[in-house]
């Protein structure tokens, strides 16, 4: 009697994780993962505004699987002995980029050019 009453106990355990999916091994279709992806393309121009400070002018190309919100496009500029001389940024237009769509940004720094020699650029977004 009392082995019938443990067999019956452990089955009341065991049958809750039958019907749960803990075991099958058979996921079935998996739904692709949506990653938001931005690059700055070549081709960024840079002038000197009537301020004699510098502008940089580019694209942004959002080439992820999801749509990438706020972007925001930094630059950093560095002297011949690779200290930080200034940093700027701004956010793109449109701010929000749907995969393969672009965007265009406009950086002005406080920045001469004689004042840098080597920059690089920063893209964040959310999502």
């Amino acid at each position: 009697m009392r082995r019938a009453l443990i067999i019956c106990f452990v089955l009341l355990l065991v049958a809750p994780l039958t019907a749960c999916d803990l075991f099958n091994d058979d996921e079935g279709p998996v739904d692709p993962v949506l990653v938001a992806r931005v690059i700055v393309l070549d081709g960024t121009t840079r002038i000197t505004n009537s301020d004699g400070h510098v502008e940089f002018l580019g694209r942004v190309l959002s080439n992820g699987t999801a749509t990438a919100r706020n972007v925001r496009v930094s630059v950093s500029l560095f002297d011949a002995s690779g200290g930080l001389v200034d940093v700027a940024s701004t956010t793109s237009v449109p701010e929000d980029l749907a995969p393969d769509e672009t965007g265009d940004f406009k950086i002005v720094t406080t920045t001469a050019p004689a004042a840098y020699t080597t920059r690089t650029f920063t893209v964040e977004w959310d999502g």
